[in-house]
Formats: C-alpha cells, sequence, structure tokens
C-alpha cells in the first residue's frame, strides 16, 4: 500500500520504483539491529538478539523516559513530524552514512545510506540527551 506523503515530511527521496511513486518515506529513523545484538532474557536464557524485534523496543523505551523528562504540556506528543522541525532529527540523532536495504540476491534494489536523511536509516540512531533536550 502506498501512503500519501504527510506534509510534515519535509525530506524527498526519488523512489527507486519503477513509475511515479512518491509516498511516505520509511524510515524517519534508525537503532542496532545486528552485532553486537541487545542483551535479552528469553525464558530465563539469555538470548542476544537484534532486528525490528529488539531495535523498535528500544525506541519506545527510550520515548518513554523522554516523554517523563519533559514538561506535562510536551508530553505524549507524535513524534514523527518533530523529527523534521528545527533541526530535532538532525541534531537528535546521529546520522548513519554507510550501508544499505538492498535486497539479496535479487531483484538487488534498494537505497545507500548517506549525509543527512536517507531511506535506509532516516535520520540516524538516537541520542537520547539531545532528543529529550530538543523536544
Amino acid at each position: 500500500m502506498i501512503f500519501a506523503r504527510p506534509s510534515w515530511q519535509t525530506v524527498d527521496i526519488p523512489s527507486i520504483n519503477t513509475g511515479s511513486i512518491e509516498g511516505r518515506i520509511v524510515p524517519d529513523v534508525a537503532a542496532v539491529a545486528g552485532a553486537p545484538f541487545y542483551s535479552l532474557i528469553l525464558q530465563g536464557q539469555p538470548s542476544p538478539a537484534g532486528g525490528t524485534s529488539a531495535s523498535t523496543p528500544v525506541w519506545a523505551s527510550l520515548l518513554a523516559r523522554i516523554d517523563s523528562g519533559l514538561p506535562k504540556a510536551k508530553r505524549q506528543r507524535f513524534i514523527p513530524p518533530l523529527l523534521y522541525q528545527n533541526n530535532v532529527g538532525t541534531n537528535g540523532c546521529t546520522d548513519i552514512v554507510s550501508g544499505n536495504n538492498t535486497s539479496h540476491p535479487k531483484p538487488g534494489k534498494g537505497y545507500t545510506a548517506s549525509k543527512g536523511f536517507d531511506a535506509v536509516t532516516g535520520w540516524g540512531v538516537p541520542n537520547g540527551q539531545q532528543l529529550l533536550s530538543l523536544l
């Protein structure tokens, strides 16, 4: 499904898809998803893991901690639009400038990480203290 690009998403990444698909760009942000992995406990046993199943809870817990440190008037806001305002994404995340999300082995399409916002890591990985001060 293609979602229209929201007005607050003020970046432009040309689509690699055939035709003029210019919808919502994802991801907005990134987190470590591979080695060295996160230290998880599963059924009482150490179970180092990565991927979306590990990195998404990292963002959720970070945002909960940030939210608790904000004045009441600024709590529980929808974060993605705020990342595109006043350099919050640029200054609140560490930019990732290498890597890609190319599919393997075929069709071999994907994007390459680059300086600034990109379709591999969005704004990058979080700097919690910076995000708190910017939000």
